[in-house]
């Protein structure tokens, strides 16, 4: 009787460590590999030196300098940024993607307080979601957005 008890206890942990290491193993890769991949896209303006083909092809910028002296962006396009914060980015000069994308967050709150703004709560992802918009990318927009949403679930 003894030795089946013995026997019984030595198969269950046999049992429980098998299942505590390939339960480590699928942790450790799951923890390692992100759920998705959420930095802004690296666009290069230059080709590469070295290659004489793409040294000759041109590659597009977003814009010309022309245009980002003119060209005011829809910056309620942010989630978070209603037509009243938009007016005052543009009272403070901010009026394209780029420019909100250079502010960090300590400078978006110091604009909204002078203008007695409540604050948003999604204010400090504006930087980020404006590198996106930057380069036309609404597509890692809304992927980025709907980490934001799970993370903070």
């Amino acid at each position: 009787m003894i030795k089946k008890i013995i026997k019984g206890i030595g198969l269950l942990t046999i049992i429980a460590l098998v299942y505590w290491y390939l339960y480590r193993i699928w942790r450790t890769r799951s923890l390692s590999q992100p759920l998705m991949d959420i930095t802004a896209p690296s666009y290069k303006d230059e080709p590469p030196e070295t290659d004489t083909e793409l040294s000759n092809q041109e590659f597009p910028t977003r814009r010309s300098k022309q245009d980002n002296s003119t060209k005011i962006d829809d910056l309620t396009r942010i989630n978070g940024i209603g037509p009243k914060i938009s007016k005052v980015f543009e009272k403070a000069g901010i009026n394209t993607y780029q420019q909100l994308a250079n502010l960090d967050s300590t400078k978006i709150q110091a604009i909204l307080e002078a203008a007695n703004i409540r604050l948003a709560p999604s204010y400090e992802t504006w930087s980020k979601q404006a590198q996106f918009a930057t380069f036309d990318d609404w597509e890692g927009l809304s992927k980025y957005l709907e980490y934001q949403k799970e993370k903070n679930e």
